[in-house]
């Protein structure tokens, strides 16, 4: 799965590690780019979870336990 979040990564330009939204066994990204309808038109609305949903919750932990080493007394 490890390799996977790498690819993907790498794919979008940038360095570490981008795991999906929601994943196959593989590690491969399970989200598609349209999965639901207008219920007017029936036309096929494109969704964000694969390439826009970049949760940030790894990056806050790290930034508060920084904050807190450098500003203990």
């Amino acid at each position: 799965m490890a390799l996977a979040g790498k690819a993907r990564t790498e794919s979008i330009g940038f360095n570490g590690a981008f795991y999906a939204w929601e994943s196959q066994e593989t590690g491969d990204d399970a989200c598609t780019y349209f999965n639901i309808g207008d219920p007017h038109t029936g036309r096929d609305l494109r969704t964000h979870f694969r390439d826009k949903q970049i949760h940030i919750s790894g990056d806050v932990a790290i930034a508060i336990w920084e904050y807190f080493k450098t500003n203990r007394r």
